[in-house]
């Protein structure tokens, strides 16, 4: 299991990921990050539209430096929402 080129945990929701995508992916709506560099259906790469998000990680990272940016950050992550695939 990999996420960004690194070992990922494996648990159920990767298990039951790897599952769908293989026996049932007619079924579901995918989004896979970076999936177009890994030649991933152009489809099952648009980007999703999320009810919330919990970006904690980038807020603190936000409030010790002045080269990242929350507000831009966030904005660039629901424009990413507006795929055209």
């Amino acid at each position: 299991w990999f996420l960004a080129y690194h070992g990922e945990f494996l648990c159920f929701q990767a298990v039951m990921g790897a599952f769908l995508w293989k026996w049932r992916r007619e079924s579901y709506f995918f989004s896979i990050k970076d999936g177009l560099g890994l030649d991933i259906p152009r489809d099952a790469t648009c980007p999703s539209l999320r009810p919330a998000i919990h970006l904690s990680e980038l807020k603190r990272r936000s409030q010790q430096t002045r080269n990242v940016s929350y507000q831009a950050e966030a904005r660039g992550i629901m424009a990413a929402g507006l795929c055209d695939a």
